[in-house]
C-alpha cells in the first residue's frame, strides 16, 4: 500500500516450484528453463494420478516403461559378460 509504510506481497502461486530468490542463483538465459523444470515437476506431483476414463493408469504406462529398461539392461548385461568370459553372443 502506497504511503501507509506497509507492503503487500504478490499473490502467491502454488504452481511455482522455485522461487525468485532460488532463480537468482542460475545464470539469467538458465533461469526460464529451470522455471519450466518447475511447473513440470508440480504438474507431475499434482496431476499425474489423474487419468481419463478411457486412458490407461499411469502406473501401468510406468511399470512397462521400467520392465523395457530392465529388459535392455539385461540384454547389455548378458552381452558383457560373453565378452568377459570369451564366448560368443547368441546367432538367433
Amino acid at each position: 500500500m502506497q504511503g501507509s509504510g506497509q507492503s503487500t506481497a504478490p499473490p502467491w502461486n502454488e504452481s511455482d516450484s522455485f522461487r525468485e530468490t532460488t532463480l537468482q542463483l542460475f545464470d539469467p538465459p538458465d533461469r526460464e528453463a529451470v522455471r519450466r523444470l518447475g511447473q513440470v515437476l508440480y504438474d507431475l506431483a499434482v496431476f499425474a494420478d489423474r487419468e481419463e476414463d478411457d486412458e490407461e493408469p499411469v502406473t501401468h504406462t510406468e511399470l512397462r516403461a521400467v520392465a523395457a529398461d530392465l529388459k535392455l539392461e539385461h540384454s547389455q548385461m548378458g552381452l558383457r559378460m560373453r565378452r568377459k568370459s570369451g564366448r560368443p553372443g547368441r546367432t538367433s
